[in-house]
């Protein structure tokens, strides 16, 4: 993997300077290298954090509270993405779909997702991807006491009401 990632970053240094031979190499490495990778990590860190993180959304501390259903189907997030906003992202919000069924292909997310929802939609988070819902998740989803299974602020104040566990069949 590491002599992989040489091979293609040398490959495209090289690339750069054949292109335009009078350009710094720091340049280079900052246009090739930097620029993408930092937007990369920042990208799929905002997306892990949409799909695990939401003030309904239970954590737990403990193996004996912790359930397959609940870190499947209750502890992750549906996130409903506009189709023109963000297309290449849209069937990767389908995360509780991933979860519950691991091995499905990332284009077949949306029909797993569908079957989910008609069984367990009542214990899944779900919500519609808006500057609103992300800027609330932000303000609730600082901290998360499990003993209280709440979101809490930095002062200890619950930001979020208790996680009542799945709804009883």
């Amino acid at each position: 993997m590491l002599a992989a990632f040489a091979l293609l970053t040398g490959g495209l240094l090289a690339l750069s300077r054949a292109w335009v031979p009078e350009r710094p190499l720091w340049l280079a490495v900052l246009l090739v290298f930097v620029i993408p990778t930092v937007a990369w990590n920042y990208i799929l860190g905002f997306v892990f954090y949409l799909q695990h993180t939401h003030p309904d959304t239970p954590w737990f501390d403990r193996a004996d509270e912790w359930s397959a259903y609940c870190g499947k189907i209750c502890g992750t997030v549906h996130v409903d993405c506009p189709t023109p906003y963000l297309p290449l992202l849209k069937n990767g919000l389908k995360h509780t779909a991933h979860h519950a069924f691991p091995t499905v292909p990332i284009y077949a997310l949306p029909k797993a997702q569908k079957k989910l929802l008609a069984k367990f939609g009542e214990d899944m988070v779900r919500y519609r991807l808006t500057l609103d819902a992300i800027g609330r998740i932000y303000r609730v989803c600082k901290l998360y006491d499990y003993r209280r299974r709440c979101w809490i602020d930095f002062e200890g104040h619950p930001t979020s009401a208790p996680w009542p566990g799945p709804k009883p069949a």
